[in-house]
């Protein structure tokens, strides 16, 4: 498994904790992570390995993919932070 593979899974697991310490009910097995809103809509993130991504589904701001860039996961469409984005949708700290 290359180190960019390892880093995407890690990164998924650490939200998933992160997010059930702060309430949210979800699931993940290490390659994808699902959590709902409070109000029932749902979140999903999976990694993408063709294209080395990690891709965001939000019922707030849409569809996202994230790459791996100087260690942090960053937008291909913005310079927003895939934890930065989270933080602000879901009103808490993951950082």
């Amino acid at each position: 498994m290359s180190s960019l593979v390892t880093e995407a899974y890690k990164t998924l697991d650490t939200l998933f904790e992160k997010l059930e310490k702060a309430g949210f009910d979800g699931e993940c097995d290490g390659h994808s992570l699902a959590f709902d809103l409070p109000d029932g809509r749902p979140y999903l993130l999976n990694y993408h390995g063709v294209t080395n991504q990690i891709w965001l589904a939000s019922p707030i701001t849409g569809a996202h993919h994230f790459k791996l860039t100087e260690g942090r996961w960053v937008s291909t469409r913005s310079s927003d932070e895939l934890v930065a984005l989270l933080e602000i949708e879901l009103g808490i700290t993951l950082s």
